[in-house]
């Protein structure tokens, strides 16, 4: 199955567009952890930037990597 997961809060915390500052969900990240084990294909996505053009992709990709 094919799953698609938006990134800020709905795997992490997010306060008022302040990504450097947001905390993972632990339990949500097990949980879609645990359905790519199952044999999923897990996407995850984000809209980070869109709107102003900042490029968030080395945080993010640090985030998810820290995160697990």
């Amino acid at each position: 199955m094919k799953i698609y997961v938006d990134f800020d809060n709905t795997l992490c915390k997010t306060v008022d567009k302040n990504y450097e500052n947001s905390t993972p969900i632990l339990e949500r990240i097990a949980y879609f952890n645990s359905l790519k084990d199952q044999g999923n294909s897990i996407t995850i996505w984000t809209a980070r930037g869109s709107v102003t053009g900042i490029d968030y992709f080395d945080l993010t990709k640090k985030q998810l990597l820290d995160w697990g």
